[in-house]
């Protein structure tokens, strides 16, 4: 008797829906309300806010530079973590790379706009171009991190097995490709 066919979910879908379930449920989170337990004289609050844009950059940067590292890494042994490395795999390295660009734009954009309202006396964290700046860094590192998601999904998927598996499962020296069967 034939056994039944197994279905097969793709890594890299499984790794979306939980990215997704994820951010839906951020958004789920109520607003709270802020009751001041110290209040911020006439300097600190300028101060706390730049120091908060600085911190919220540096953070920007280490990630994003993390998430570059990790691309050009694939980028380099893509083809032989995975055998069937793809032009999508490629195109997907590419946006990584090109995200984290724009990361590092967003960045300078928002350190411009932070030097212009000190250079102008006032601070502002809700001015209409410094939350753009904040906004091009959160999208853009979170474009780049699904992609590498989906490349490194992909070498899990289809990585080869490690010699002394592949000789176990086949009696030879070869390698042999670790998959679940696709219906």
């Amino acid at each position: 008797m034939r056994a039944l066919p197994q279905r097969y979910i793709p890594y890299w879908l499984i790794f979306l829906l939980l990215v997704a379930l994820l951010y839906a449920a951020s958004l789920l989170v109520p607003d709270g309300l802020f009751s001041p337990v110290h209040s911020f004289g006439p300097g600190e609050a300028a101060k706390a806010t730049v120091d908060q844009l600085n911190l919220l950059s540096t953070l920007m940067v280490t990630l994003n530079t993390s998430l570059i590292t990790g691309s050009l890494a694939v980028a380099v042994n893509g083809h032989v973590w995975n055998p069937r490395w793809s032009v999508m795999d490629r195109l997907a390295v590419l946006l990584v790379l090109s995200s984290g660009a724009i990361v590092y734009y967003g960045v300078y954009m928002a350190f411009a706009v932070t030097l212009e309202m000190i250079a102008a006396g006032f601070v502002d964290p809700f001015q209409r171009r410094l939350a753009l700046s904040l906004s091009i860094q959160y999208h853009a590192f979170m474009a780049g991190f699904l992609m590498l998601g989906i490349v490194f999904c992909r070498i899990l998927e289809f990585r080869l097995a490690p010699p002394a598996q592949a000789e176990s499962a086949r009696g030879s020296a070869g390698r042999k490709l670790i998959r679940r069967p696709r219906v």
